[in-house]
C-alpha cells in the first residue's frame, strides 16, 4: 500500500521536506493520500543500502523471511515483490523488479544480509569497484556468516551480479564503511574492526582492546542457550553459572586457558529447571555477571 511506509524506501531533503519528483508524490502530505516520501517498495526488511561512489546506483541488502535473502537495485518507483515474492519471483512476473542475486537458504542458512558498501580506494586494489556485503547469522554467531564480494555486470549501469564468492568466511557484523585512509571498518557486536590486505589475500585487524560479556541468546531460552565473550589478550578463563540462590549450577569454564579474540560456548540447561539464572565470566582482572531466564 503506498500510504503505508512499512517495506518502502523512503527519500527526503536534507530539511526533511519531500522531493517534488518522488514518484509517488501528490500533495506533499505523507499522512494524506500516498506517503510521497516512497521511493521503491515491495521491501520486506533492507537492512541497508548503499549508493555507487561511480555511478550513482543504489544498491540495498534484503533479509527474507526463512533465506531467500536478496540483493536489490533499487529505480524509483519500482516494486520488489514482497509479500507475493520472496527471492526470485517464481514463476515471473514483469511487474516486480528481480533481485540482483539471492542468497539460498541452503547455501548459507541464516546468512541475514546486513551491511554492504562499493568499495573505492588503492588500499584493497582487489575490492576496487566491487559491491561488498557483511552479514550477520541469526544465530548471533560467527558459524553462518561471512564477507561476501560481488561481481557485477550490464556496465556501466552494474545492475546485475554475475557471481559472489565468501572472501571471509566466519566474518560477521553489522555495518561496513570506507574511510578517508582506503580501508573498511566493520561494526561488530561490541567491537570495531579493520579489513586489510596481506600476503595472502583480504584479512582482519580485530585484535580486541578490551574485556567484553555479551547477553546470551536467546534469552529467554528453552533448553539451549549461547554466550558469547570477548578477550584482549590470552587470558585463564571461568565461566560460571549459577542459580537464584547464588548455588553454582555448572562450570562452564573451569580455569581454562583461552586465547585472544571472540569466543561463544552453549549452555544447555535441559536438566534444569525454569527460573532465573546468573552467568559470570572471571578473566585476569576481569569479572562480570549477567542474568538469563530458562522458560520450560
Amino acid at each position: 500500500m503506498l500510504n503505508n511506509p512499512l517495506g518502502k524506501i523512503l527519500r527526503i531533503n536534507s530539511d526533511g521536506t519531500i522531493p517534488i519528483d518522488n514518484p509517488f508524490y501528490n500533495d506533499g502530505d505523507p499522512g494524506t493520500g500516498n506517503d510521497d516520501r516512497i521511493w521503491a517498495y515491495g521491501l520486506r526488511n533492507s537492512f541497508d543500502f548503499c549508493f555507487s561512489p561511480f555511478n550513482d546506483s543504489l544498491y540495498a541488502t534484503e533479509n527474507g523471511p526463512i533465506g531467500n535473502d536478496e540483493v536489490n537495485f533499487i529505480r524509483k518507483g519500482k516494486n520488489y515483490g514482497w509479500p507475493i515474492c520472496s527471492g526470485y519471483c517464481n514463476p515471473y512476473n514483469p511487474a516486480y523488479r528481480q533481485p540482483m542475486t539471492v542468497i539460498p537458504n541452503g547455501t548459507m542458512m541464516g546468512y541475514v544480509p546486513t551491511g554492504t558498501l562499493i568499495y573505492s580506494a588503492n588500499e584493497l586494489p582487489e575490492l576496487n569497484g566491487k559491491l561488498l556485503i557483511i552479514g550477520a547469522s541469526t544465530l548471533n554467531t560467527n558459524q553462518y556468516a561471512g564477507l561476501i564480494r560481488c561481481e557485477m555486470g550490464n556496465a556501466p549501469f552494474n545492475d546485475t551480479i554475475t557471481s559472489w564468492t565468501t572472501i571471509i568466511p566466519g566474518l560477521s557484523g553489522t555495518t561496513l564503511k570506507q574511510d578517508s585512509d582506503g580501508f573498511i571498518y566493520l561494526l561488530r557486536f561490541g567491537s570495531l574492526v579493520r579489513i586489510k590486505s596481506n600476503t595472502i589475500g583480504i584479512s582482519i585487524n580485530s585484535n580486541p582492546v578490551n574485556y567484553l560479556l555479551l547477553q546470551n541468546y536467546p534469552n529467554p531460552f528453552n533448553p539451549v542457550t549461547k554466550i558469547n565473550y570477548q578477550l584482549p589478550k590470552t587470558s585463564k578463563v571461568n565461566l560460571l553459572i549459577y542459580d537464584i540462590q547464588g548455588r553454582v549450577v555448572i562450570r562452564l569454564i573451569n580455569s581454562g586457558i583461552k586465547e585472544s579474540g571472540w569466543h561463544s560456548i552453549e549452555f544447555n540447561a535441559q536438566n534444569y529447571p525454569s527460573g532465573v539464572y546468573f552467568y559470570r565470566i572471571e578473566a585476569g582482572d576481569f569479572v562480570q555477571s549477567k542474568k538469563m531466564v530458562l522458560v520450560k
